[in-house]
């Protein structure tokens, strides 16, 4: 569940980011997805 909103959240940020590279927010959703569980 925690990743699935986390996943919504990173999706919009990085749209809002560059929502005109969808390799940019691919690389950076793995990574995020890696850390939050670390936490």
């Amino acid at each position: 569940q925690l990743a699935r909103g986390f996943g919504e959240g990173i999706r919009e940020f990085k749209k809002s980011m560059n929502g005109d590279e969808p390799e940019t927010p691919a690389k950076p959703a793995a990574q995020s997805e890696s850390d939050t569980p670390a936490k």
